[in-house]
């Protein structure tokens, strides 16, 4: 919960994975009813912490869906099972989407990429092991400067790598093949979110026709979007960017603002590669319906936890 209120994990990958651990711990370490009050109870807090994350929003609520569906007949064991497979899912969604976006990269490109992403590391080490001679170009990622630990990893891996400054995007832009980026969701109009500043990158891209391609699993969707619900753009608080004391030297009248993340508009968006294939931003919502049926049938965390209280009583 720490991390994910202070954002001590960058990747909602690694979050959904800690989180689907914790489930692991509770279901050990309590009865089985037990066990289910805490996740009825525990998971609309952990989604509201970090509410851009589709990633998060979905994979938990699948969890509670296969509990409800499953009702009498469940077991310790069942639902361990349940979340077993759903993070083998996501795993292997990732590396899927990795595997068809390397097919994307070819030998000598220079790419550039954008914040912290665990898909973006796995595609990196799929093209390292195909022999492809790249380079990569990342800007630091302010506010919180996630780029630099990127650029650790990246080095790891023997791969050359150059960080810059955010406000140098536009500048380096003009030596970069293709952008590669990952994101908390997909709106169901092809919108991307993503950390702050992404938009700015896909806007230099644009400028220099320079092609985007989102690393996206469908659990990264948002079918809520369709029917008009905005995805919540969380901010940091304003002590991050500007402390008590300096406020007071600087006076009352300044305000400060930090936002987290935002959202970059599908016509700057090339494509979007997911498990699924590699797809324009238009075609979201048909693989919503794909995936969701037709009409959209989408059930809401507040009325699976319901739900889920009604069954316990």
């Amino acid at each position: 919960m720490e991390d994910i209120r202070y954002r001590r994990t960058y990747s909602s990958t690694q979050i959904v994975k800690r989180v689907l651990n914790e489930f692991r711990e509770i279901l050990k370490n309590n009865t089985l009813d037990n066990a289910i009050k805490i996740y009825v109870s525990l998971t609309p807090k952990i989604v509201s912490l970090r509410p851009t994350s589709a990633l998060l929003a979905n994979s938990l609520k699948k969890v509670l869906i296969r509990i409800l569906e499953m009702k009498r007949n469940l077991t310790k064991e069942k639902i361990m099972n349940i979340i077993d497979r759903i993070e083998e899912e996501i795993d292997g969604n990732n590396h899927a989407v990795a595997i068809m976006a390397s097919k994307r990269i070819n030998d000598d490109d220079i790419i550039l990429t954008f914040s912290y992403s665990t898909v973006i590391l796995k595609l990196l080490k799929n093209i390292k092991k195909e022999g492809k001679k790249i380079e990569v170009y990342i800007p630091e990622s302010r506010p919180e400067a996630e780029g630099l630990l990127m650029a650790k990893l990246i080095s790891q891996l023997n791969i050359p790598v150059t960080v810059f400054v955010d406000s140098a995007v536009r500048y380096f832009m003009k030596n970069v093949d293709k952008v590669v980026i990952s994101c908390e969701a997909i709106a169901s109009n092809g919108a991307v979110v993503n950390k702050i500043g992404t938009s700015e990158v896909a806007l230099a891209a644009h400028e220099a026709r320079v092609r985007i391609f989102v690393l996206a699993q469908t659990y990264k969707f948002s079918p809520e979007t369709f029917f008009g619900e905005l995805i919540e753009l969380m901010k940091y608080d304003e002590d991050s960017l500007v402390n008590r004391e300096l406020a007071e030297k600087i006076g009352i009248m300044v305000k400060a603002s930090s936002p987290i993340f935002d959202v970059t508009p599908p016509e700057y968006i090339d494509a979007i590669i997911t498990e699924k294939g590699v797809i324009a931003p238009q075609a979201v919502p048909f693989i919503l319906r794909e995936i969701y049926n037709w009409p959209l049938k989408i059930r809401d965390l507040d009325e699976i936890i319901d739900m889920l209280k009604g069954e316990l009583k």
